[in-house]
C-alpha cells in the first residue's frame, strides 16, 4: 500500500458502527504505521481506501498493535496501542480522520510483543482496559480513567508471573459477570513457550484467575485474536491464531454451556506459510455480511479471509489500496 512494501507483526482491524472496515498496519522499515478503510457499495471491490501514514512513534518499527473504535463518548474515533522498542504509546483519530501525535503510556514499564486494550462500555463510563506481556515476565493490567485530561494510567498489576515470558495477548470483557449490576470479567488469552493459556479478572474482587493452559495440542506462533462473535446467545468466543507449521488456527468456545469449551481447530490459509500476526473481527457488512473476517500477515504480506455461514474459508485476498 503506498510507499509501504512490507509489513511487521500483527495488522489490526475492526468495524465502524456505519459498517466502515478500519484497518491498521505497520512498517516494517520505518517506525510508522498506515490506516486504511472500506466503504464500498460494490462488494466485488475489495480495495480499500488510499492509506494515511502516520505515527512516527520511535526510532525502531512497531512490533505490536491494538486497535478500538469509541462506544462511550465520542463514538467512532479510533484508539491505537502501539509497542515500540519495548514501550507503549497511544494515539487517537478524532471523527475528521485526524491522527494524533503518540502519547507514552506508562513509560516505566519495559513490554514485549503484542498488547491489547479495550473500552469498558459495560458501566457507561468508558475507561480504557489494557493487558500487555511484560519483559520481566508475565501480564500486566492497568486503566484509563476516561476524561482524564492529564491521560494519567492506573499504576499496573501483575499477575501471570508462572508463565514466564509472554510473546502476545487478546482481551475482551464477557458475557460473564457476578450479578446484572458488574461490569463483566476481563478475559485473556495468552502465548508463552508457543502455547495458549487463559486468565480471567472477575468483577466484584477484581483478583485475576489463572493462569489456565488450553488448548495445548496446539503450537502456536505470532499473536491470538480474539473477539466475542453473535453466534449463540451470550456471543460465542472467536480465537485465530497462527500455527507454527503455517496457516492459521481457528477455534471457537461456546459460551452457553456450562462449563464453557473450547472447539477443536479448524485450521486453514496454509498456503500463506508462516504467519506473524493476525486480526479478526465479525462483519455486519461488507462483501460477506455476517461473516468472520480476517487479515494475516505473511512474508510482510496483508491478506484476507472471510468465514461463510459458519462452514468455510474464502480467501486468500491480497489487501490492496486504490
Amino acid at each position: 500500500m503506498s510507499s509501504i512494501t512490507s509489513f511487521a507483526a500483527n495488522p489490526a482491524i475492526l468495524e465502524q458502527p456505519s459498517g466502515k472496515k478500519e484497518l491498521v498496519a505497520a512498517d516494517s522499515a520505518h517506525p510508522r504505521v498506515v490506516n486504511v478503510s472500506w466503504d464500498k457499495p460494490d462488494i466485488t471491490d475489495h480495495r480499500w481506501s488510499p492509506p494515511t501514514i502516520f505515527g512516527a512513534t520511535a526510532s525502531s518499527p512497531v512490533v505490536g498493535l491494538s486497535l478500538l473504535t469509541t462506544t462511550v463518548h465520542s463514538p467512532g474515533s479510533l484508539k491505537l496501542l502501539a509497542n515500540t522498542n519495548g514501550k507503549l504509546s497511544l494515539l487517537s483519530r478524532d471523527t475528521n480522520g485526524v491522527w494524533s501525535n503518540p502519547f507514552a503510556v506508562l513509560p516505566n514499564k519495559a513490554v514485549t510483543g503484542v498488547p491489547a486494550f479495550i473500552q469498558n462500555s459495560e458501566s457507561g463510563t468508558g475507561n480504557f482496559d489494557l493487558v500487555a506481556p511484560a519483559a520481566s515476565g508475565g501480564l500486566f493490567q492497568s486503566y484509563l480513567a476516561y476524561g482524564d485530561t492529564a491521560r494519567t494510567w492506573n499504576p499496573p498489576i501483575s499477575f501471570g508471573s508462572s508463565l514466564g515470558s509472554v510473546t502476545a495477548v487478546g482481551l475482551v470483557q464477557g458475557p460473564f459477570r457476578d450479578s446484572q449490576t458488574k461490569q463483566g470479567y476481563l478475559e485473556v488469552v495468552a502465548i508463552a513457550n508457543g502455547k495458549l493459556h487463559y486468565v480471567y479478572r472477575d468483577d466484584t474482587s477484581f483478583s485475576w484467575h489463572g493462569p489456565e493452559a488450553i488448548l495445548q495440542s496446539y503450537d502456536v506462533t505470532g499473536n491470538p485474536a480474539l473477539i466475542i462473535s453473535r453466534y449463540g446467545t451470550k456471543g460465542n468466543f472467536e480465537l485465530v491464531v497462527p500455527d507454527s507449521r503455517g496457516g492459521l488456527l481457528h477455534f471457537q468456545r461456546n459460551n452457553d454451556v456450562s462449563p464453557a469449551v473450547w472447539s477443536s481447530a479448524t485450521r486453514f490459509a496454509i498456503g500463506l506459510g508462516v504467519v506473524t500476526g493476525v486480526s479478526l473481527l465479525h462483519s455486519r457488512s461488507g462483501p460477506f455480511p455476517g461473516a468472520l473476517t480476517v487479515v494475516a500477515n505473511a512474508g510482510g504480506r496483508l491478506t484476507q479471509f472471510w468465514r461463510l455461514d459458519e462452514q468455510y474459508w474464502v480467501g486468500p485476498v491480497p489487501v490492496e489500496s486504490e
